[in-house]
């Protein structure tokens, strides 16, 4: 049996149909993934506040936005782009996105020139329950464009320090076209940006101490990197918000919610980590594990930490923000796995605990799944809601927000709908379909007993104070 599956490891047709299937899930996920809460605010122009209808609009819209929201210019761009695409689009790149991540993290893991058709449906499956929000990283298009595609970046980054840290050679012109890429990776988002830098550098260090000489093409790129997210950090809005937020009171508030956040989302990754890491310094007596290979997991592991530790900085982190340390410290894991399989007796053990694992996966996938459809149907049925509505006459639509029972929901944790009709993104999903106000009501089936066109000075959930502000506008002088 386990020279079977050894041989179905190794075959490059089994590899073939194990990427095409990962791939076809993707897809079919994102398939069923409406545009949520965000997508509705980036459909419109922030220069122009008007509906975005051609590629030129972009670059104005992305330097208002530079000086109004944050300096993620390129992935925000990446997501006007796509709005102006047919859906399909964007599910086919971001399931292929999705993909060559998971690829690249896969080759981290196998020592280099081997390949293996299991190793990403176990990593497939690490993924599926060890991050936090898959629908929010891996579905929602502005979620996934960054935190999705920058762990892809990131770990495409990291590919030529590593090569050069295991001593192998980089071609010139892959050199060259490595430096504006590197200056794309420093950026393009602040938490994967900032890590794959420290990251780099550190296997650069490590590289250099092991010539005992600090020459190296990798410096080069390094400060390529440095460069992009210097630029990054200078956009007037990253500087406006991160005044406050990097005052080390506040910073040293957040570190002890951050240490509970990290633990209890990571504390299996990590502990399983420093369990393979005893069994690997154990097996060193007898010619096992690598000290190269256990340097290479210690590098990934402490970037899994840093990633989630760096939230400190911000002041606000949502768990989507933990895409970064999930990859990171499943990497890590997975390189003291593939370096302990053929060189001890664990190898039955470990193949059962991937066994294990998967049946997880498989259990709560179909819920997971079910979720992400229930999600698309909720939003069909609005949209269908909003629009009978039109034809009926309402200038003022009244709709419910789509509920999700699972993190694998890209709906999960967002506000997708206001209970003020007058803020965002209320007010964007409005102006996209033709009406005044789109109002939040808790049956979706209430609207016929709603006025079609409300009084312009009857707010939806007015607050007593402003109802007494508008009556004293209104209030007359007294006459003398």
């Amino acid at each position: 049996m386990t020279e079977k599956l050894k041989r179905f490891d190794s075959s490059r047709p089994a590899r073939a149909a194990v990427l095409i299937l990962l791939w076809a899930v993707l897809f079919a996920l994102n398939r069923w993934t409406p545009y949520l809460a965000d997508d509705f605010r980036y459909m419109f122009g922030f220069d122009t506040k008007k509906l975005l209808s051609s590629v030129s609009g972009l670059i104005p819209s992305m330097e208002a936005h530079a000086r109004m929201m944050n300096g993620r210019v390129i992935a925000h761009g990446l997501e006007q782009l796509f709005l102006l695409m047919p859906k399909t689009v964007f599910n086919l790149l971001n399931a292929g996105a999705f993909l060559l991540t998971l690829w690249q993290a896969c080759r981290f893991c196998l020592p280099e020139g081997k390949r293996s058709a299991l190793l990403p449906l176990v990593f497939f499956a690490g993924i599926w329950l060890v991050l936090p929000v898959f629908g929010q990283v891996c579905l929602w298009q502005v979620g996934a464009l960054n935190y999705l595609w920058s762990v892809g970046l990131a770990l495409v980054f990291l590919r030529p320090f590593l090569r050069e840290y295991e001593g192998g050679e980089t071609r010139l012109w892959r050199r060259l076209l490595f430096l504006p890429f590197a200056f794309v990776v420093g950026m393009y988002t602040e938490v994967a940006s900032l890590i794959a830098l420290l990251m780099g550098l550190a296997l650069t260090l490590l590289g250099a101490l092991r010539r005992r000489s600090l020459r190296s093409w990798l410096w080069l790129p390094l400060l390529c990197g440095a460069a992009g997210f210097w630029l990054l950090l200078q956009m007037p809005a990253e500087v406006r918000n991160k005044m406050g937020g990097m005052e080390l009171p506040r910073m040293l508030e957040r570190l002890g919610p951050m240490a509970e956040s990290f633990l209890r989302h990571f504390a299996v990754p990590a502990a399983l980590w420093v369990l393979l890491t005893v069994l690997a310094l154990r097996s060193r007596r007898t010619g096992g594990c690598s000290a190269l290979r256990l340097t290479e997991s210690l590098v990934f592991f402490l970037g899994g930490v840093a990633a989630s530790f760096e939230l400190i900085a911000a002041a606000d982190a949502p768990e989507r923000c933990l895409s970064m340390s999930a990859f990171l410290l499943l990497i890590a894991c997975g390189i003291l796995l593939c370096e302990l399989m053929p060189r001890t007796r664990l190898h039955p053990l470990l193949i059962c605990a991937a066994l294990v694992l998967w049946v997880f996966c498989g259990l709560s996938f179909a819920g997971g799944a079910r979720d992400v459809r229930s999600t698309w149907y909720q939003w069909t049925a609005r949209e269908k809601s909003i629009y009978e509505q039109k034809a009926a006459g309402y200038r003022w639509v009244y709709v419910t927000e789509i509920k999700a029972e699972t993190p694998y929901s890209p709906a999960w944790q967002i506000r997708d709908l206001h209970k003020k009709d007058t803020t965002w993104p209320n007010i964007h999903m409005a102006r996209l379909y033709g009406v005044k106000r789109v109002v939040w009501i808790e049956n979706p089936e209430a609207w016929a007993d709603m006025d079609p066109n409300p009084d312009p000075w009857t707010e939806y959930n007015e607050t007593p104070a402003s109802r007494q502000r508008r009556a004293d506008t209104r209030r007359r002088p007294e006459r003398g």
